[in-house]
Parts: C-alpha cells; sequence; structure tokens
C-alpha cells in the first residue's frame, strides 16, 4: 500500500476490551522484535493506533522511532516495503522452512476460528442482560472499527441490526415460557422502548401477540394484569 507493508494487530477479545496499554504494549514489543531480526537500524515509517494518546509525544518517539498517528482505524506497523527483500543477517534456510510449515498451521487454525456472527451473537446475548448493546460497543470489544464490522458482518451476509432483533427474538422465546416474568419485564429486559414496541416486535416474529402465544403453550393458566400475563394460582 504506497509502497509499504503492513503489521496489522487485531486483538482477539473475549470478556472484556484490551486496554490501549496492552495495544501499545504488543506494538512496541513488535517493533523491538523486527529491529532484532533485521537490524537494530530499523525505523517504522508509520505507526497507527485506534486510541488517544495516553503518553508524552516524546515517549513514543524515542521508543519507537517515529510519532504514532493515534484515532486511527486500526492498530499497525508501517515499513518501507523494500525492507521485505532485505536478506536477513542471520538467516538459515532451513530453520526458514520450520518457520514458513508452523506459520502454514497457525493460518489453517485462524481460518477455523468463529466466524464474526457468531462472536457478534455471543456478544449481544450477554450484553442485552445489562443494557441495549450498540454497534459501536460490540465493535469495541472485538477489537474493530465500526465499519470494518459492519463489512465484515455484510461478508457473511447479515448486519448489526439483524444480529441484534434475531438475538430479541430468541431471548423472547425463552422468556415468555418463564411463569414469573410478566409480559412488561420482558420487554423492559429486551431493553424495548415500551411493551407496544415489545408486542409489534412479536407478532413481526411469530405472526401471534405475546398472550396469545404465552397461553398456547400449555400446562400453565394464565390471568391478565397491568403488567402482562401472570400465572394464575392453582
Amino acid at each position: 500500500m504506497n509502497g509499504q507493508a503492513w503489521l496489522i494487530y487485531q486483538p482477539q477479545e473475549a470478556n472484556l476490551p484490551f486496554s490501549p496499554q496492552q495495544v501499545e504494549a504488543v506494538l512496541a514489543c513488535a517493533v523491538s522484535l523486527m529491529r532484532w531480526i533485521v537490524g537494530a537500524d530499523l525505523v517504522p515509517s508509520r505507526i497507527c493506533m485506534r486510541h488517544a494518546a495516553i503518553s508524552a509525544l516524546p515517549v513514543y518517539r524515542d521508543l519507537l522511532g517515529c510519532e504514532p498517528e493515534f484515532s486511527r482505524d486500526f492498530n499497525g506497523i508501517g515499513l518501507p516495503a523494500s525492507r521485505l527483500d532485505t536478506p536477513l543477517p542471520a538467516r538459515n534456510p532451513e530453520l526458514c522452512q520450520l518457520h514458513e510449515t508452523v506459520a502454514r498451521r497457525q493460518l489453517w487454525a485462524l481460518n477455523r476460528t468463529p466466524k464474526v456472527t457468531r462472536r457478534v451473537a455471543g456478544l449481544l446475548e450477554r450484553l442485552l442482560a445489562e443494557h441495549l448493546a450498540d454497534r459501536d460497543q460490540v465493535a469495541s470489544l472485538l477489537g474493530l472499527s465500526p465499519c470494518t464490522l459492519q463489512q465484515r458482518l455484510a461478508e457473511e451476509h447479515t448486519s448489526f441490526a439483524a444480529l441484534l432483533d434475531e438475538t430479541r427474538r430468541q431471548l423472547a422465546m425463552k422468556y415468555i415460557g418463564e411463569p414469573n416474568l410478566s409480559l412488561s419485564q420482558i420487554a423492559t429486559m429486551l431493553h424495548f422502548s415500551d411493551g407496544s414496541a415489545f408486542y409489534r416486535a412479536f407478532r413481526r416474529w411469530t405472526g401471534r401477540v405475546p398472550g396469545e402465544y404465552r397461553r398456547s403453550l400449555g400446562g400453565v393458566e394464565w390471568d391478565a394484569d397491568r403488567s402482562g400475563m401472570r400465572p394464575r394460582p392453582t
């Protein structure tokens, strides 16, 4: 890209987002490792970070050799592409072949990681238990920009809105079978603006209103009150 080769760092996060300090530590270690491999004179042409600066700029220049660009769309280190053609000072053809074998194995393993769709769905189910999740929040937890998340989901033929709607539908089907939850409580738990918005969504999902669907489940008789359907005492 414009005569540059890029090493992009995209954290694979679990339950907690990576802190800016963790991201900077990884990039600093990468620069140090590259200098150890190709020579101490290596100076990155560009370094990009998604977060804002957390230290004084001279500190970054002293450590990395150049001033990073902050609040970018990705974390990465840019090098002159010509450096890729420079023979390594301590090159070893046999060791190179071994490294290539390991690298191919790692790439194969990466291709088997869960798709973005599945990872987003898992995050939404957890986040909806606390508050209504938005695209920017989920993108941050996955270490992606909102635009990149949108593109990755489009490549998998879906969208954030569709996944959010599907997660709400699945949780609604689960909650409506729980006798101790009124319909208004379910609407609140799924973060609908009001009960009528929940009713409209439920009818779109099932073709029936929530109370009718709940009565069809059988095994429990239901009484209506102002807060929704409640189990009738036996």
